[in-house]
């Protein structure tokens, strides 16, 4: 990836996988058999659901790249450039991607985790390949040998001359690579965009459902699922030269990308607040403590306004953070209900020396909430996988 997402890095602030809102109580929303990606101990996870989380998450930054691809097309078709996935030049590329990784294997496995293809590859590369040549078009005899010339010594190697014949292929590739990002932002400049995407009214966030039971056996629901559910929703969130991104395009895209680590984190959020309710562990994100963790997040930005932009970027809410916040603290009181004073005694004990600090004598008295706060933090991925043992998980997503 080129770019940090914004918004994962707020997230990430926040704790180690993100946590949706929990919805407002007016809301109501019906859900078909047909949208669900998974049901956990006999509530649905909506496709509608996850693609509000992507979209939040990931969306802009991928609607970004989709207009630079389509803009990048559009500049071949115009200037005749056009690469066949069948070109040498397409496999050679591919095969330097294989090479990264330790095996074939190792690479068609993270395909698949992608929800990727071998054809997807290539046209990616076929993309790149028509940008590479837009910009070698615009590169002149004249700048290959005025880069050489300054710099030359850089081009030198063992038992290699540094003729201008012998360099002239890999100066072609440095000024290539040098400057096919402001051939991106020349296009952008010179096109027609208009983006809709969070500038329209905003989708509302699915309510999450509980169905009491579970009527179809997952093979049912299976066979109504389809791709056709992307490419029947047709709403427009780009135009690009006249030519429009659809939000079932952006969706298909996000999905195959980001859908199964958010599918994931998703599964595992709605495990934490069953597991809340079954215990009686209960946060109201009025509480006292779920101010301060908030807080505690705004204090890492330089300012309020810089955290309230960052916000409105992730297309989020003060409101949206609270909740999020709440539903760690279930998190960890969960797992604190756990922990036994004997576990913290012992803790402290075998690095009672950790926990000295000048004019502050390490006693278990005065460490406690911290060892209370240590054991916490190296548990919870435990308590998650706990869950998940546990649990009655059934995940559609990917396997139509």
């Amino acid at each position: 990836m080129k770019k940090v997402f914004i918004p994962v890095i707020l997230l990430f602030l926040l704790f180690a996988f993100p946590f949706p809102s929990l919805g407002d109580e007016e809301e109501s929303q019906e859900f078909s058999e047909e949208s669900t990606v998974a049901i956990v101990n006999g509530e649905e996870i909506t496709r509608e659901e996850l693609d509000w989380r992507l979209e939040n998450i990931y969306g802009r930054d991928t609607l970004d790249r989709m207009i630079e691809e389509r803009l990048v097309k559009q500049e071949g078709v115009k200037q005749g450039v056009k690469v066949e996935s069948s070109e040498l030049e397409v496999k050679e590329k591919v095969d330097e991607l294989t090479a990264r990784f330790s095996s074939q294997d190792e690479f068609e496995k993270l395909l698949a985790e992608s929800n990727m293809t071998f054809f997807d590859v290539r046209e990616q590369m076929k993309t790149g390949l028509i940008l590479e040549r837009l910009v070698a078009k615009e590169i002149s005899e004249k700048e290959l040998r005025d880069y050489f010339n300054q710099n030359k010594e850089s081009s030198a190697q063992p038992d290699w001359p540094a003729t201008f014949k012998n360099s002239r292929e890999r100066v072609k590739e440095m000024l290539i690579a040098q400057r096919t990002q402001g051939k991106l932002e020349e296009l952008k400049d010179k096109a027609k965009i208009e983006n809709f995407l969070g500038k329209k009214e905003k989708k509302k966030r699915p309510k999450e459902v509980v169905k009491e039971e579970i009527v179809k056996e997952p093979s049912e629901v299976l066979k109504e699922v389809s791709l056709a559910m992307f490419s029947g929703n047709a709403e427009t969130v780009a135009i690009v030269n006249g030519e429009e991104i659809t939000r079932g395009e952006l969706d298909w895209r996000l999905e195959n990308i980001y859908g199964r680590d958010t599918l994931d984190r998703m599964i595992e959020e709605r495990l934490v607040k069953q597991e809340g309710v079954k215990q009686g562990v209960k946060v109201e994100s009025s509480e006292l403590e779920v101010k301060e963790k908030v807080d505690e997040l705004i204090a890492r930005f330089s300012s309020q306004d810089e955290f309230e932009k960052l916000l409105a970027q992730s297309n989020m809410t003060l409101r949206d953070v609270r909740e999020q916040v709440t539903v760690k603290l279930i998190l960890e009181r969960l797992v604190a209900k756990k922990i036994s004073e004997e576990e913290l005694r012992d803790y402290f004990n075998q690095n009672k020396e950790s926990f000295a600090q000048p004019d502050w004598p390490a006693t278990f008295k005065n460490s406690r909430e911290r060892v209370k706060e240590m054991l916490i933090s190296q548990k919870t991925q435990g308590y998650l996988e706990e869950l998940k043992d546990n649990a009655k998980i059934e995940d559609f997503l990917g396997i139509y």
